[in-house]
């Protein structure tokens, strides 16, 4: 037994117009899909070019180089505010040093070198070289 594939649901040529459903629309009235995305742009981007993006980096290095520029003059000023303080304090202890040595020469009395004999040097005898033996 065959069957007629020409009826039935959607028939040979198509959707039967006697069982089509009142509320399904024909392939007629169908329209091509859409999508409902939107594509986002962010607010940087959507305001910034290739020069302003440029700009806004050689900003972020000059600001870096600004920063490492303080950085030293600030370590540079506090390196001479140290060696200041030190050498402050190195002529301070040499005025006190030269203080005590001043005092300890005030309080003592003074010694009178008495004159030494200078110590004689012994003659020196020239040695007496041997005498070479005749040779043979």
């Amino acid at each position: 037994s065959q069957k007629d594939y020409a009826k039935g649901f959607g028939g040979q040529y198509g959707v039967q117009q006697d069982r089509m459903d009142k509320s399904a629309g024909s392939f007629t009235e169908m329209e091509s899909p859409t999508s409902s995305y939107q594509k986002t742009t962010p607010v940087e981007a959507a305001s910034s070019n290739a020069r302003s993006l440029k700009s806004r980096f050689e900003d972020m290095a000059r600001a870096g180089d600004e920063a490492n520029r303080k950085k030293a003059e600030e370590e540079r000023a506090r390196r001479q505010a140290r060696e200041r303080l030190e050498r402050e304090k190195a002529c301070k202890k040499q005025q006190e040093q030269m203080e005590r040595e001043k005092e300890a020469e005030v309080t003592e009395p003074e010694v009178v070198e008495q004159n030494k004999p200078t110590p004689r040097r012994r003659s020196q005898k020239p040695m007496e070289e041997p005498e070479p033996e005749p040779e043979p």
